[in-house]
């Protein structure tokens, strides 16, 4: 994707960031790999020009409270068929 990027913009911008919420409740969030410095790697290569990777406090300043709970006819195809309240 981040090379198709460079054919419709002038400039690729891409962001990283490993969303605690996304993560059930016997998925290890803490233990999930990290590889920013080989990740800014490859998108320099495959041409981005820059990375927004915020912190958890940037996205989430303040607790998360509000839930979205979508109809199961969404929530249980693609990831939810494996991960049960992915999309939650």
């Amino acid at each position: 994707l981040m090379r198709q990027g460079r054919d419709h913009a002038d400039v690729v911008v891409a962001s990283v960031f490993v969303n605690r919420l996304q993560f059930g409740p016997n998925e290890d969030f803490d233990r999930y790999p990290r590889t920013m410095e080989a990740d800014c790697a490859r998108m320099q290569e495959a041409g981005v020009a820059h990375v927004f990777a915020p912190s958890e406090s940037e996205l989430y300043p303040q607790p998360q409270t509000m839930r979205v709970v979508p109809d199961a006819v969404l929530a249980d195809i693609l990831e939810g068929a494996f991960r049960p309240g992915f999309f939650t």
